[in-house]
């Protein structure tokens, strides 16, 4: 019986469905699409394809967290939103969307 090699770094392998028998590698590397990858793991085409992924730049994240807290400190800042506040009588702000005043 032969022992399975394992996968190098950032390769990963999916059944898909699961249960079908039918097998897919990928090269999965944070900050870039999974690519999947053609023909046999550690042949030499395959081995090309992997050397020339691991060479790519890694690209750079595009999610920024908190994009919305500058809003909100610009708005709360302005005095716009004063007027408002003093015009309704009251401080007290709501969260959430609609629903009763109950």
């Amino acid at each position: 019986m032969s022992e399975r090699r394992r996968l190098p770094k950032y390769v990963v392998e999916y059944e898909v469905p699961k249960g079908s028998g039918k097998w897919f590698v990928y090269f999965r590397r944070r900050g870039q699409k999974d690519v999947r990858m053609h023909g046999t793991p550690y042949s030499a085409e395959w081995m090309a394809t992997y050397h020339a992924l691991l060479a790519e730049q890694s690209l750079p994240a595009t999610k920024k967290k908190n994009q919305i807290v500058p809003v909100i400190e610009q708005t709360f800042a302005s005095g716009t939103w004063r007027q408002l506040i003093s015009s309704r009588g009251s401080t007290r702000v709501r969260r959430g969307c609609g629903g009763s005043s109950h």
